[in-house]
């Protein structure tokens, strides 16, 4: 079956920036003294501010790259249009919790990142993500279009992206050398969401239901009760009244991916045609 493909594409740029990395570093400017709270324009400056013929062997190289995992994806769901999705930041959930994300912080941030996805954004249209997280921005456009009457379909590798119902794609990666294909039902999405909220993510900095994990979830499905309640009174029992709604609150909005682009700033991008080349 035919699928239009909305893309998170910073699990490309991401893989493919492991691979140039060494070649990029002896080119590029260092960004060490800048935030790495989000893509900002000055990294943006600094790293597509140098001269074509400075990086232009590495340039071509990459886009090769970049195009043949593009083509890729696409041939495989027979696409003839597509979203891009690259470069998003956590600052609306920083907003909420200080320590959100707060041990990648500490991580050295690969320095050809912002300048592959600045090359996604010129050879493919790609949307530059601002405000939110991409995955954020990957839900929002998908329900946007969900119902528009063509089939489509979200790519991506992230697992938080199973809280969004509806068709999903697996591209082959280093671990998992296949493409994956699978659907996400109401209920699953719903599930997904639930384990999150309950188990919380230690490397985004939620800390859950302290004390449960996933056997309570497991548990709460045998008895056919996966209601947001029951977690809700779980808080409750486990921090008090005011402090256990504050804390099921905040880990849910931690969590959870948005759905919707009303209460925020982001505008749904529209869709770029793909070229057919020729057999």
């Amino acid at each position: 079956m035919k699928y239009n493909t909305i893309i998170d594409g910073d699990g490309i740029a991401y893989a493919i920036s492991a691979v140039m990395e060494q070649s990029y570093m002896k080119l590029l400017p260092p960004i060490d003294l800048v935030s790495n709270e989000e893509y900002t324009d000055l990294i943006i400056h600094l790293n597509m501010s140098l001269e074509w013929n400075v990086c232009e062997s590495l340039d071509s190289h990459c886009i090769s790259l970049l195009e043949n995992k593009i083509r890729e994806i696409n041939e495989y769901v027979d696409a003839d249009k597509m979203i891009l999705l690259i470069g998003g930041s956590n600052t609306y959930r920083k907003g909420i919790y200080k320590h959100y994300k707060e041990s990648r912080s500490k991580t050295p941030k690969l320095q050809s990142l912002t300048r592959i996805k600045k090359l996604l954004q010129r050879r493919y249209n790609a949307s530059w993500v601002k405000g939110i997280e991409t995955d954020d921005a990957c839900t929002i456009t998908y329900n946007h279009y969900r119902n528009s009457g063509d089939p489509i379909i979200l790519v991506h590798t992230d697992k938080d992206l199973k809280q969004c119902a509806g068709e999903h794609l697996k591209y082959p990666t280093y671990y998992d050398k296949q493409f994956t294909k699978y659907s996400v039902s109401e209920d699953e999405a719903l599930l997904h969401l639930l384990r999150q909220h309950v188990q919380g993510d230690t490397i985004d900095g939620v800390k859950g239901l302290e004390g449960r994990g996933e056997k309570y979830v497991d548990q709460l499905i045998s008895t056919n009760t996966l209601v947001p309640q029951r977690v809700l009174e779980e808080y409750i029992i486990r921090y008090g009244r005011i402090h256990g709604m504050y804390q099921f609150s905040k880990n849910f909005l931690l969590v959870h991916m948005l759905t919707n682009s009303e209460d925020i700033n982001f505008t749904v991008p529209g869709w770029t045609k793909l070229k057919r080349t020729e057999g």
